[in-house]
Formats: structure tokens, sequence, C-alpha cells
């Protein structure tokens, strides 16, 4: 369920940021940044983030966001792409996990449940 909920917040980051025409990717890079700075702010106060923690988890998941967003336009079959985004996932919970501390990683994790 928890894996299930965060791919849900990656794919609506990477959705949002999905360039389907160059004209359109200024405002879909800002729409990204809203929503990452949307995000981070919640996610600061929630965990008592310091600055530097907080920029540095929205650079991660902007990271993230853009990766997932290459995986998900390119050309690769349904399956292969399923298991890269997986991987992905797997590889932004670790980074999650060195970046918090210990109580502010389970409360992350309860906060994702609930959502």
């Amino acid at each position: 369920m928890k894996e299930l909920l965060i791919t849900l917040c990656l794919f609506a980051y990477a959705i949002g940021f999905t360039q389907t025409e160059p004209q359109k990717a200024e405002s879909q890079d800002t729409l990204l940044i809203q929503m990452v700075d949307n995000r981070v702010k919640l996610l600061q106060d929630e965990l008592n983030l310091t600055n530097t923690t907080a920029n540095i988890l929205r650079k991660k998941i902007v990271e993230y966001s853009v990766e997932a967003d290459k995986i998900i336009q390119s050309e690769l079959p349904y399956n292969e792409k399923a298991r890269k985004l997986k991987s992905l996932l797997y590889y932004q919970e670790i980074e999650l996990k060195n970046l918090l501390t210990v109580p502010q990683y389970y409360k992350y994790v309860n906060l994702t449940a609930s959502n």
C-alpha cells in the first residue's frame, strides 16, 4: 500500500512534468516546481525538516520526477516501464531513508499511508 501511494505521488509529479509540446515546456517546468514546492513545504511543516534537508528533498523530488518522465515517455513496453519505475521508486525510498531521521521517516510513511 505504501509503495502504491509513493508511486502515485511520483506519477503525479511526472505527469505534471510530461512535455507534449516544446512551447509548453516552460509552463510545465513552472508547474512541476510549484507542485514540488507545495509538497516540500507540507513535508517541512509535518516532519520539522531543516531548510537544508528541505532543499535536498526538493532537488531529489525533481530529479526523480524527471527520470520518471523519461521512462514514461520512452518507447519501452509497458512491463519494462513498470519494472523501471518500480526500481526508480526503490532507489528513491533508499535515498529518503538516508536523508531523514528515523522518526521523520516513520512519520513520512504514516503521512503517505493516510493520503
